[in-house]
């Protein structure tokens, strides 16, 4: 169990450095781990708001607590970053394959891969709640930020016009 929990929470340390390529000016950015926490916790306020008709809760926080796993290994590696997307999908699910092997966790395994798949409505509501996160969090950040915040925003009114809407919503 030490083993396990010392692995993990190396996702403490993993910074989430689009902020950084977004030119935030903030005096300590978030690590994965506190991403993953908002996500879990965004994610069980639409619960408690009977907002998850029809989809598997359980499920839902199982893909929360495992879609960064593998940045434990291969980092934080942002859309900024140029990288090939087929690799890093790659490293990413050997890093996860390694943790969940070695902890006899493989069942979630196929969990990360549905998240990654996105064909679910599970899946679906997990990357919504990955990109609501985002913009929750920019919105943190913007008092000293609101250039940064306002760019932000408008990229997301155009990509993502529900996580606007619902962003602005008083549920």
């Amino acid at each position: 169990m030490k083993d396990f929990y010392t692995d993990i929470s190396k996702l403490k340390s993993v910074l989430r450095r689009g902020w950084l390529f977004r030119d935030f000016k903030i005096d300590r950015i978030e690590s994965d781990a506190e991403h993953t926490y908002s996500m879990l916790m965004l994610a069980f306020y639409f619960f408690c708001k009977n907002k998850l008709k029809n989809l598997d809760f359980i499920k839902i926080m199982k893909m929360i607590l495992c879609h960064d796993l593998g940045e434990i290994e291969i980092g934080d590696i942002t859309p900024f970053d140029n990288y090939d997307i087929k690799l890093k999908h790659s490293q990413e699910q050997n890093a996860i394959r390694t943790i969940f092997e070695k902890y006899k966790l493989s069942e979630l395994l196929s969990i990360w891969q549905e998240y990654n798949e996105r064909k679910t409505p599970e899946s679906k509501f997990v990357k919504f709640i990955d990109n609501l996160d985002y913009l929750c969090q920019a919105n943190c950040y913007k008092k000293d930020n609101a250039k940064q915040f306002k760019t932000l925003y408008e990229e997301c009114s155009k990509k993502h016009p529900e996580i606007i809407e619902v962003f602005n919503e008083d549920l």
